[in-house]
């Protein structure tokens, strides 16, 4: 996985199944069904007697019968459960799950996960399962599969739980695989290249792609002339396998191959910022050079008027004496 895990495994999920429970809620429905055939009884006894209004006793048959009924079923269910279930505890870690099945236990790292695949469907009442069908099931590398039913516990929860290693395995394995140039078929409509992705009788780039995924569907759009995401397809993620790191794979993709315009402009801002800066160093150098010129010249123009102002006095020194000498 991408960061670093601890080697101390931690504990992020556990669920448990025992037969006897089941067999134990199968005998309390008995009891309820003998008390309320017992009340059955004795309100026939008391109809007979003319004891009572003979329609609430009606009444009250009515609800023995009915108390009878359910727990018939309950019961029945129960004893199902207790004889075709299967004793069961699982523990699953941060490094891996360990499946406990009778007397059977399976011991496995997430790097031996081959495919995982969210096959349940739940109806939430209050944000609570009241009905749950299908499974979650872990598909392992020795092609041996584990089955999260509703009798283990809240099927979305765990694949909530269990996502981000799930998408970290799968993840890496599907961009090793397109890198050495392998397709991946997640659906058979909907199959992984190293240029894109084919749907259907369609070929998408990654620079033209873009997916959404809720808890009921994956949605693949293409970006038309106009630079919109129109929807090409729909897929349902019950039925595709290792989704989780599909999208991680996806998400990254699509980015790396959609940013090159954003990624050119930055670069020529780059190239660009730096050569104003290589003209204003030469412009400074080539003020300073003319700077340094013309105090040069200066200097000399300088030194050249004080030599002719000197040779200027020393001639008139010079006129000065002979005259004198000449007048004495």
């Amino acid at each position: 996985m991408a960061r670093r895990i601890a080697d101390k495994p931690r504990l992020i999920f556990a669920a448990q199944v025992r037969r006897k429970p089941f067999f134990r809620r199968f005998m309390w429905s008995i009891l309820a069904i003998v008390a309320a055939f017992g009340a059955l009884i004795v309100l026939d006894y008391v109809t007979g007697l003319n004891l009572a209004d003979v329609t609430l006793l009606l009444i009250g048959k009515i609800v023995a019968l009915v108390i009878m009924a359910l727990f018939a079923i309950r019961g029945l269910a129960n004893l199902w459960r207790a004889i075709t279930y299967k004793s069961e505890s699982m523990q699953f870690f941060n490094q891996g799950f360990v499946w406990r099945r009778d007397d059977k236990i399976h011991r496995y790292g997430w790097n031996k996960l081959a495919g995982f695949r969210e096959g349940a469907r739940t109806l939430r009442l209050f944000n609570r399962p009241v009905l749950q069908f299908g499974a979650q099931t872990l598909r392992m590398q020795d092609k041996r599969e584990f089955n999260f039913l509703g009798r283990h516990g809240d099927a979305r929860r765990f694949a909530n739980v269990i996502r981000p290693y799930v998408a970290a395995v799968t993840g890496a394995r599907m961009g090793r695989a397109l890198r050495a140039e392998n397709p991946i078929r997640l659906h058979k409509h909907l199959v992984l290249h190293p240029g894109g992705v084919e749907v259907g009788k369609q070929v998408i780039l990654w620079s033209e792609l873009d997916v959404q995924r809720n808890s009921r569907q994956l949605t693949i759009r293409r970006k038309n002339q106009a630079g919109k995401f129109k929807t090409v397809r729909r897929f349902d993620v019950h039925q595709i396998e290792n989704i989780d790191g599909f999208m991680d794979l996806a998400v990254a993709t699509i980015r790396n191959h959609q940013r090159p315009e954003i990624a050119q402009s930055r670069t020529s801002q780059v190239f660009s910022s730096d050569s104003q800066a290589a003209n204003l160093a030469q412009r400074s150098r080539r003020a300073a050079a003319s700077g340094e010129r013309r105090a040069q010249k200066s200097e000399r123009g300088t030194r050249a008027g004080t030599g002719q102002r000197r040779q200027r006095r020393s001639s008139t020194g010079g006129a000065a004496g002979r005259a004198s000498r000449a007048s004495g």
